[in-house]
């Protein structure tokens, strides 16, 4: 098994983000639970390095401006995202739409109807709106894909991720260093490093006495 610093050695010759990570709930250093490395192209790509070199795939969040990650966590897959995982404010597209859903886009049966409760200009906003709509949709895999509308502007966010934003909030599947998970195998490893050094100054100070006699 590689050594806490050999791992992150590795990692940050990857062009990977980092973060350290705390303890503390409102963003402060203290207390220090090691180093995350966020930024992978694919789950399968950080299962791979784990299972070759160490650390723990997890989970981490922080909000923006913040130094330091926390409410970091094991995982064993990515980031399921559902409307469930954003505020009220964010309104998600399922499907994609086509020039005769302009009505129904609206809540109408058809045109006829919206034209006796909206007026001719009403009605000529709601269809720029709805063109602008059309052309975001036509860069979303649905299948895989969700199209997110939000204060006006559009996003397309996968069903399955590995990072993600909401509001202040940020949310990143990658690679934990925990100090505490290597310690006492680094401390092994200095330990037998130390104790070969001192037997070779003891058979050296042997030889050195026998040349005397």
């Amino acid at each position: 098994m590689k050594t806490y610093n050999e791992i992150k050695e590795i990692l940050e010759g990857m062009n990977l983000n980092n973060k350290s990570v705390t303890g503390g709930r409102n963003g402060y250093p203290e207390p220090y639970l090691g180093e995350f490395y966020y930024g992978f192209d694919t789950f399968e790509e950080i299962k791979e390095f784990v299972k070759e070199n160490g650390g723990v795939i997890a989970s981490a969040s922080w909000k923006d401006g913040w130094a330091y990650c926390n409410d970091i966590s094991e995982t064993y897959k990515p980031f399921e995202i559902s409307p469930n995982s954003f505020s009220d404010n964010y309104h998600f597209i399922y499907l994609k739409y086509e020039k005769e859903d302009f009505a129904d886009y609206l809540g109408y049966s058809s045109i006829k109807e919206m034209k006796n409760y909206e007026s001719k200009e009403e009605i000529l906003e709601h269809l720029e709106r709805f063109r602008v709509l059309l052309d975001e949709c036509e860069g979303v895999d649905f299948d895989k894909q969700y199209l997110v509308e939000y204060c006006g502007e559009y996003e397309i966010i996968d069903k399955e991720a590995l990072e993600f934003s909401y509001d202040t909030i940020n949310e990143a599947i990658g690679v934990w260093l925990d100090p505490d998970d290597f310690d006492n195998n680094e401390e092994e490893n200095n330990d037998k490093e130390n104790n070969f050094e001192d037997i070779k100054t003891i058979e050296g100070n042997l030889a050195w006495q026998k040349s005397q006699l």
